[in-house]
């Protein structure tokens, strides 16, 4: 009879483990997070990179500790599951900057960062083995904020507009930067952003002026002409992709707040309302990823304060 009890009771303690382990908590449905301040005193779109899952580089033109100074780069980085303080990254030696950064990583520990200089030449600087190299000039006769891909270790395809409304690419590549190369008109087009999900692929995003609507370009294998992706927008785009098949466009509509469209199973979606915050949106927003369905884009309101939002 003893014996017998003390069945029943480990039959009734397996019971209750079984039925707490079949009832598991539901994955959490991915969604968009509120917009968050970051700090900060910009003056320029924000350019973001990551090298790896948890880590995020944010570069932006800013003022110095006067409030006055505006030929300089600010840098945030997000690492260990903290925001670290501003750094100044100083000036482009003996030239104003113009527009906003771009940024891309490569790898792990390499950063390639690029600005337009007020004499239309593109500088770069670039951190690998922990610190930050000084700056090179790579020349150039561009305007406005350049655009920058990495397909793989040691590959960099950098875009922008030249003073004669045309689109030019300067590749890096097997060590060594390659001659200016000229694709073709940009008349009526904003500068250019881009974005590469894998070797063999880039697309192209530039603004309409006339209808302020989205045009994509394409490579894969050889160069597409221009197609039409809607929207309505007053400056450029910011785009991003987490994968092979995958692209996130983001943009500050007339009303400030925050545009999205997307790119997936072949198919393009429809734009979205992410709303602009308190302050709404005063510059293009800028856009990296870490790992599949995990986005994080910024944006700067008109008090020049860094505003952040995930997906995840």
């Amino acid at each position: 009879m003893r014996r017998e009890k003390v069945w029943r009771r480990a039959a009734m303690v397996c019971a209750l483990v079984v039925s707490s382990v079949a009832v598991a908590t539901p994955a959490r449905a991915s969604s968009w997070s509120p917009w968050v301040g970051r700090g900060g005193s910009l003056i320029s779109n924000p350019a973001v990179t990551s090298w790896e899952p948890g880590r995020l580089d944010v570069f932006a033109r800013g003022l110095d500790t006067t409030g006055k100074d505006t030929n300089r780069l600010a840098h945030r980085v997000f690492t260990d599951g903290r925001w670290q303080r501003w750094k100044d990254l100083g000036v482009l030696p003996g030239d104003w900057l113009t527009g906003g950064p771009a940024a891309v990583s490569w790898g792990s520990g390499r950063i390639d960062l690029f600005v337009t200089a007020d004499n239309g030449r593109l500088g770069h600087k670039w951190f690998s083995n922990g610190t930050w190299k000084q700056w090179q000039d790579l020349g150039g006769a561009i305007t406005g904020t350049p655009a920058v891909v990495s397909w793989g270790p040691g590959k960099l395809d950098v875009f922008a507009r030249s003073a004669g409304a045309r689109l030019v690419r300067l590749r890096f590549a097997d060590g060594t930067w390659q001659p200016w190369q000229d694709l073709g008109s940009l008349a009526g087009l904003s500068a250019p952003s881009a974005v590469s999900w894998g070797p063999g692929r880039t697309d192209l995003f530039a603004v309409n002026t006339a209808t302020r609507r989205i045009w994509q370009r394409t490579y894969s294998g050889g160069w597409s002409g221009w197609s039409d992706r809607g929207g309505d927008f007053p400056s450029g785009v910011g785009a991003v992709s987490w994968g092979p098949g995958r692209i996130d466009l983001f943009g500050k509509t007339l009303n400030r707040d925050l545009g999205h469209a997307w790119f997936s199973n072949g198919t393009w979606k429809s734009w979205q309302n992410l709303g602009g915050g308190e302050q709404g949106l005063n510059m293009t927003p800028g856009a990296a990823s870490w790992a599949q369905n995990r986005i994080d884009v910024f944006g700067v309101d008109d008090n020049g304060l860094l505003l952040h939002k995930t997906w995840s």
